[in-house]
């Protein structure tokens, strides 16, 4: 495991544990890079932005049930594609794969 693995997995448990500096951290290490791959898929950038806030709205709110399987960064970019999924009502898939409604 590298230093990389293990703060990540440091940060996310200070997520998991409610405290709003991790979320603040999580935010910007991730929401451009986010934003970027939402956009792929909108060409929209209101909409690429409803997105991405959606995504952060729903790992606070669902913090406590984070499970991650493969990897946190992967948990956020699968969040987002099936965010937009449902934004685009293309299809009805459950937002978050590893989390519990």
């Amino acid at each position: 495991m590298t230093n990389a693995d293990r703060n990540t997995l440091v940060l996310v448990g200070q997520l998991i544990a409610g405290e709003e500096k991790a979320f603040e951290q999580v935010m910007e290490a991730y929401y451009k890079k986010l934003l970027i791959y939402a956009y792929s898929f909108t060409n929209d950038y209101p909409q690429a932005q409803d997105i991405v806030q959606n995504v952060f709205l729903r790992l606070w709110e669902r913090r406590q049930n984070i499970n991650i399987k493969e990897s946190f960064q992967g948990l956020l970019y699968k969040s987002v594609y099936n965010e937009y999924i449902g934004y685009s009502g293309d299809v009805d898939p459950p937002f978050w794969p590893y989390w519990p409604p």
